[in-house]
């Protein structure tokens, strides 16, 4: 469930973040311009990415199928705790969506519970 305060907040930057577009409207062609290797990076990326999707949708891949059960063994197990997960991205690409999360271990017993 998200919280209203954590709403309020995603609502409040995203108004901010359309009230600095609209205010820098060629931003993004400029420093594209003036950032060749960074721009050329990225389409090479995104070609990477679309060809990737591709093959997953031509093999009959779906997300679900890249979750693995027996991921987790004795040998590399996560504790319980809180951790800050951050996405891994090429390091020139700046990421600013870091979350702090609680994980909990969960027994081989555990069945899963709707909460509606």
């Amino acid at each position: 469930m998200t919280s209203r305060k954590y709403l309020g907040t995603l609502h409040n930057q995203q108004r901010a973040n359309k009230k600095w577009r609209d205010k820098n409207p060629d931003y993004w062609r400029h420093y594209r311009q003036s950032h060749p290797g960074y721009t050329e990076r990225n389409r090479k990326r995104q070609r990477e990415k679309q060809r990737d999707k591709r093959l997953l949708f031509a093999n009959n891949v779906t997300r679900s199928e890249f979750a693995k059960s027996d991921a987790l063994n004795d040998i590399n197990s996560i504790k319980t705790g809180t951790y800050r997960i951050v996405p891994f991205t090429d390091p020139e690409f700046a990421k600013s969506d870091a979350l702090i999360v609680k994980i909990s271990t969960i027994s081989d017993g555990y069945t899963e519970i709707n909460s509606g």
